[in-house]
C-alpha cells in the first residue's frame, strides 16, 4: 500500500476545486435528466423495485471487484516483489474460468424453479466468504495462499452478474427503453469504476496511516526493550544501544522496513474487510428491495 507524501495530491487545490465542481454538476445532471422530455437517463426507471436494485447491486458490485485481482495483485507486487507476469496468473485464472461459469449460470437462472434472488446470495456468500479468507493475510503469504479464496470469488462472481442483470432487465416493457436502460447501466457502472479505485485508495490512506502511527507508538512505549541486547537470540544485533546508535549497519532502517511492511499488511486486510462490509449491506438489501421474477422465456410468454 502507498502511505505518505504518495498522497500529498489529495489535499491539493485542484483536487478541491474537482470536487467541488462535481459536487453543484451532479445535482444539476439529474435535476436535468429528471425533467428533460428526451434525457438520456431516464432516472424514472429507477422507481421499479428491481431495476432500482439492479442499479444498486451493479454500483456495488464494480465497487467490491478489486478484491479478485487489483488488491491481492498490489499485495503480491508490493510484499513479495511479483513481476507483472507472475501477477497476472490470478487474473488469468479468473478470466479463463468465466467463459464457462457466466453461461452455467445463465443456464442455471433459465428454470422456472430457481429463484435469481436465492441465485444472488449464493454467489455474495462466496464473495463475502473469499474476502473474510483473504483478511487473515500476513506477510508469508504469496500466490499460492490466494488460490482459494479467487476461486470462491470466481464462482461467485457469475453468479452475482448474471442474476442482477436478470433482475434489472426483466423490468424493461419494451424497444423504447432499451436506449434509456443501456446509458443507465453503463453510466453507474462507469461511475462505479473509479470509485473502487477511490476507495481502496482511501482506505490505505487512512487506515494506512493509523496502523504506521500506531506501531511506531508501540516502539516508543517499548524503547528500553529496544536498546537493550537480546540475550535470547546473541547473534542478532541490538536495534539502538543506550547512546542511540544504531547497533549494526542497516539495523535501524531494517527495522522501519519491517514496521512499514507490518502496517502495509494490516491495511490490505483493512481493505478486504471493508470490502466484506460491502457485501453484506448488498445482501441486506436483497432481502428487502428485490421481487421475484422469471427466465425471460417464460415471463414474455406470460405477458
Amino acid at each position: 500500500m502507498l502511505h505518505g507524501d504518495q498522497y500529498d495530491w489529495f489535499n491539493s487545490p485542484t483536487i478541491c476545486l474537482l470536487a467541488l465542481a462535481s459536487a453543484v454538476a451532479f445535482p444539476l445532471l439529474i435535476v436535468n435528466e429528471w425533467f428533460h422530455p428526451l434525457p438520456l437517463l431516464k432516472l424514472q426507471m429507477l422507481g421499479r423495485r428491481n431495476f432500482a436494485y439492479g442499479a444498486i447491486a451493479l454500483a456495488l458490485f464494480v465497487i467490491v471487484s478489486p478484491t479478485s485481482s487489483a488488491v491481492p495483485q498490489e499485495f503480491l507486487a508490493d510484499m513479495q516483489s511479483y513481476r507483472p507476469l507472475q501477477e497476472q496468473r490470478i487474473d488469468l485464472l479468473l478470466s479463463l474460468a468465466q467463459l464457462g461459469l457466466l453461461p452455467a449460470a445463465a443456464f442455471l437462472l433459465d428454470h422456472k424453479r430457481v429463484d435469481a434472488r436465492a441465485v444472488m446470495l449464493c454467489g455474495l456468500a462466496l464473495v463475502v466468504a473469499a474476502c473474510l479468507g483473504s483478511a487473515g493475510v500476513d506477510s508469508s503469504w504469496n500466490r499460492d495462499q490466494f488460490y482459494f479464496w479467487q476461486h470462491l470469488q470466481m464462482v461467485g462472481q457469475p453468479m452475482i452478474a448474471v442474476s442482477l442483470l436478470m433482475l434489472a432487465t426483466n423490468t424493461v416493457k419494451g424497444p423504447e427503453e432499451g436506449p434509456f436502460v443501456s446509458a443507465l447501466i453503463n453510466g453507474i457502472r462507469g461511475l462505479a469504476d473509479p470509485a473502487g479505485t477511490w476507495l481502496v485508495a482511501l482506505i490505505a490512506r487512512w487506515r494506512g496511516g493509523l496502523h504506521t502511527d500506531r506501531l511506531f507508538d508501540q516502539v516508543g512505549q517499548n524503547w528500553f526493550r529496544i536498546t537493550q541486547p537480546q540475550r535470547v537470540e546473541p547473534h542478532v544485533p541490538v536495534l539502538l544501544l543506550p547512546n542511540d546508535h544504531a547497533g549494526a549497519a542497516n539495523r535501524l532502517q531494517q527495522f522501519v522496513h519491517m514496521i512499514a511492511q507490518q502496517a502495509s499488511v494490516m491495511t490490505y486486510a483493512d481493505t478486504f474487510l471493508v470490502m466484506a462490509a460491502l457485501c453484506v449491506a448488498l445482501i441486506l438489501v436483497t432481502l428487502v428491495l428485490p421481487v421475484r421474477t422469471y427466465p425471460p422465456r417464460i415471463l414474455f410468454a406470460r405477458r
